[in-house]
């Protein structure tokens, strides 16, 4: 069964957001954690590395709710990487 994190209610500024993230997953892919914010709105976004830094914990806190998941740290920064340019190049 696949988690939803977020969805669109939570929407905001895609293109100024996926900025964020992806300078987010260099950041984690480096072995550090990394925190933001939606650009428009107080949603926060946590990526931590985890056991020894082959997973991420990634979570999403939306007023007092934070949904957390772990992650394949490669497969979800390819992931990443392959749906990004899907919607830039769109």
């Amino acid at each position: 069964m696949e988690k939803k994190l977020i969805d669109r209610s939570v929407w905001d500024y895609i293109v100024e957001l996926w900025c964020y993230l992806s300078s987010g997953l260099s950041v984690v892919y480096d072995g550090e954690e990394f925190k933001t914010t939606y650009p428009d709105q107080p949603i926060e976004v946590k990526f931590k590395p985890i056991q020894s830094n082959h997973n991420i914990l990634v979570s999403v806190k939306v007023g007092s709710e934070e949904k957390k998941i772990i992650v394949d740290k490669k497969a979800s920064y390819q992931q990443c990487w392959i749906m990004q340019n899907n919607f830039l190049n769109v």
